[in-house]
């Protein structure tokens, strides 16, 4: 799957991809969903756990929402 499918199947969900491709930079753009949930700590939880049942895969882990909350404003500057 790739990870823009990804963002839309899961949306407002945490997300775990297994890593089956990168762009040219490295970037992970497609591979296999192995979790996903809406609550943070529920899917770190899995997240632990599958890690420590398969050390050696890349996972591409991330938020398929939007960053910043509805009517949250952010400010960016440099002092």
């Amino acid at each position: 799957m790739l990870v823009t499918t990804a963002r839309r199947k899961y949306r407002n969900e945490w997300v775990a991809l297994r890593v089956r491709s990168t762009n040219r930079v490295d970037v992970p753009v497609e591979g296999d969903v192995v979790l996903h949930a809406h609550d943070r700590s529920t899917f770190e939880e899995h997240e632990q756990a599958y890690r420590a049942a398969h050390p050696l895969e890349r996972l591409y882990v991330f938020f398929a929402g939007d960053p910043i909350p509805e009517g949250l404003g952010v400010c960016l500057g440099k002092w």
